[in-house]
Parts: structure tokens; sequence; C-alpha cells
């Protein structure tokens, strides 16, 4: 996974749920293993377009939902 250890106040991944320290382990379905692995499914994305995102939080996988800008 990849710890979340900062964002654009206001973006789209702070209106989605994601918390600082939050570990992004699954994005579309897709295991995440570096930060190399996550940018490169994301750049994959138009803005606009919906993506699943699961992270880990507490012990717990939480399942959010995040509109790209």
């Amino acid at each position: 996974g990849v710890l979340i250890s900062r964002w654009r106040q206001g973006g789209p991944a702070q209106r989605a749920g994601v918390q600082l320290n939050d570990v992004l382990v699954r994005f579309d379905g897709t295991q995440i293993d570096s930060t190399k692995t996550f940018r490169k499914l994301l750049y994959a994305k138009a803005a606009g377009e919906q993506a699943e995102l699961v992270v880990l939080r507490q012990g717990q996988e939480i399942q959010l939902s995040v509109t790209l800008e």
C-alpha cells in the first residue's frame, strides 16, 4: 500500500473521505504496491472519471469513491 501523508485541501481525495495516514491498498480493483503503480493507474484516468479506492484505516478496510479532477 501507499501511505497518504498529504493531499490537496478541498481536493478530490479529501472530498471522497480519504484521511491523512490512510494506506491506499487498491485503486479500481488493482492492488497498490508502490507510489509508481498508483500514479500509473491514476494518470490513465481522465478528469471527471470515477475511481474506487480501498484504504486501510486503523486496521479496517474502507471503500471510497472519488471523482477525479
